[in-house]
């Protein structure tokens, strides 16, 4: 996975315990309060500079738009 340190998307090794469908539990790699990134991260490489942004605004803006 990729989390986000100051402004640089930093690849880590994550081990993986219980999964249910598209849920699952890290035991090892993440902390609690990392931010993982969860969108554009099949494109991603490490220590590239990244920009976060409100994913719930830019959902709601963009269910307005198509409506």
């Amino acid at each position: 996975v990729y989390v986000v340190e100051d402004t640089l998307a930093v690849k880590r090794r994550v081990k993986i315990g219980f999964s249910n469908g598209n849920r699952f539990e890290a035991l090892q790699g993440v902390n609690f309060g990392d931010q993982v990134v969860v969108v554009g991260q099949n494109t991603l490489k490490d220590s590239v500079e990244v920009r976060i942004v409100d994913v719930d605004s830019t959902l709601t803006m963009a269910l307005k738009e198509e409506s």
